[in-house]
């Protein structure tokens, strides 16, 4: 039987026919918005700002019509035996201290988890900086070099020892481009001992507001009420440009002063498209469920109820309580490659909400592409050059039916995709969905757009009978390839 499989755009994505850019219009975010400071009226969301009285109402009204949400998932290994699961994917964080311990505001405080290879060590003297010297921060780092040499040179960048949880991952189990990026997550999430988290990774740079703004009364308030809140802080990224001119001249460490700081840093930067929402162009729905047209128009410490999510890619930064019912890191995911955006969707599914904060917010530090990366864009026997070109030819001749058939078929055929990074992952992904939709009950307080994405559309994978009736390449449908 033949199998009608769709595979995924290799660089940005394809529209879709369900909708999705009217859905993130909804949202006070178009599809041509890339973060100007200058537009929008109040009515782009800004209504739907919650006062704290406004949302315990908007909360206690779902958890009325979602008696399961507030339940407690079973903790321990018997979990993993319900279903198959060859993965070891992981429901909740056992060691983690009790979801169901009542907090004050008073007793709420954070730490800044994140992780890191040995050549990003340097990075985290911003973290220190800007998160505050005083504060906590749990860090994983991937290398070979001994604590001492480690910690000396972490201290070297500003920060204080006594801030600082450090653990080591050594490199000797893993391939050069197979991160283990979720297992350095959970590692790091484990030495935290305060009740709350705020997640990023380290070549996301905070604002100097973040913490402060976790720290004001209103989101203590929220964090004490709800155990399963998810505060979203909004991603942007500085170009590579503003970084340096040509790549080849490029100096990661010469532009550091460049990344906003402040929302005053900030506006003037999307002005200038010196800074935009993150990834934007290649993968808009990473972020596309933030309204960033609304955060704008926030006040600082202000929350924004998120009123859908527009699709499984979503994986923004959050802050949340660290506690039994957290959702770990799936750590068969490794490299680059939903591993951040599997969270997020157990998250959801798990009960948890999501509301965006105001006056806060996270900027990517351009880098050269990690090794990781550079295998995960691989594709043997591909021409990728010429299959750019064919990409760019029909998108100016307007052949934006994407059910076209283009020529050059040549340029695909002999692709073993199974045995692509990205078909791998891919596969892994559809194991982790079938799992998550099996293993653990759906007790989402905030539901998928009506109007959703369809993912499945960017899946690099073949069917089992391994025929193929049409492919996606940079966009566009090849139908009808011969392998």
């Amino acid at each position: 039987v033949a199998t009608l499989i769709m595979i995924g755009v290799f660089y940005g994505n394809s529209s879709s026919s369900s909708g999705a850019t009217n859905v993130n219009d909804a949202n006070g975010v178009s599809s041509l918005d890339r973060g100007s400071s200058g537009g929008g009226s109040s009515s782009n969301g800004i209504g739907r700002l919650r006062s704290r009285a406004a949302a315990v109402r908007r909360r206690n009204h779902r958890l009325n019509t979602t008696p399961a949400a507030t339940a407690s998932l079973p903790v321990g290994p018997e979990t993993d035996t319900v279903i198959n699961n060859p993965h070891n994917f992981r429901i909740n964080t056992p060691n983690a201290p009790s979801c169901t311990d009542p907090l004050s505001p008073s007793s709420i405080s954070y730490t800044l988890v994140t992780q890191m290879s040995a050549e990003r060590i340097w990075m985290l003297g911003e973290h220190c900086e800007r998160w505050g010297y005083a504060n906590p921060i749990s860090v994983a780092v991937f290398t070979n070099r001994t604590r001492q040499n480690v910690t000396s040179d972490i201290i070297a960048t500003g920060c204080k020892r006594e801030q600082l949880a450090i653990q080591l991952l050594s490199t000797d189990d893993y391939d050069e481009d197979d991160y283990p990026v979720n297992i350095l997550r959970n590692m790091a999430l484990s030495e935290v001992r305060t009740s709350h988290i705020m997640y990023v990774d380290v070549d996301f740079w905070p604002s100097t507001a973040l913490r402060p703004v976790l720290e004001s009364i209103n989101i203590r308030q929220e964090f004490a009420s709800d155990s399963r809140l998810a505060v979203v802080v909004p991603a942007y990224q500085l170009y590579a440009h503003r970084l340096c001119g040509e790549h080849e001249n490029c100096k990661e460490k010469e532009q550091t002063n460049d990344v906003p700081r402040t929302m005053e840093d900030l506006r003037p930067l999307l002005d200038t498209e010196d800074v935009g929402i993150f990834d934007f162009e290649a993968n808009w729905n990473g972020h596309g469920s933030t309204s960033y047209k609304t955060f704008l128009l926030q006040d600082e410490g202000e929350l924004f109820d998120l009123p859908c999510i527009n699709s499984n890619r979503y994986e923004p930064y959050l802050a949340l309580r660290y506690c039994r019912d957290l959702p770990p890191f799936q750590e068969a995911f490794t490299g680059y490659g939903k591993n951040k955006m599997t969270w997020a969707m157990q998250l959801r599914r798990s009960g948890y909400d999501f509301a965006q904060v105001g006056g806060a917010f996270v900027c990517h530090y351009p880098h050269f592409r990690s090794k990781a990366k550079l295998s995960w864009d691989y594709i043997p026997n591909l021409n990728v050059s010429d299959a750019l070109a064919v990409s760019v030819e029909a998108r100016k001749a307007g052949k934006q039916n994407r059910f076209n058939v283009i020529e050059k078929k040549d340029l695909i055929r002999g692709v073993d995709w199974a045995q692509t990074k990205r078909g791998k992952g891919d596969m892994l992904y559809l194991d982790y969905r079938r799992w998550l939709y099996d293993a653990v009950p759906d007790q989402s307080r905030l539901k998928m757009c009506d109007e959703t994405y369809t993912d499945d559309n960017n899946l690099w994978t073949m069917g089992k009978c391994r025929v193929i009736d049409c492919i996606w390449v940079f966009g566009y449908e090849y139908c009808n390839v011969p392998f």
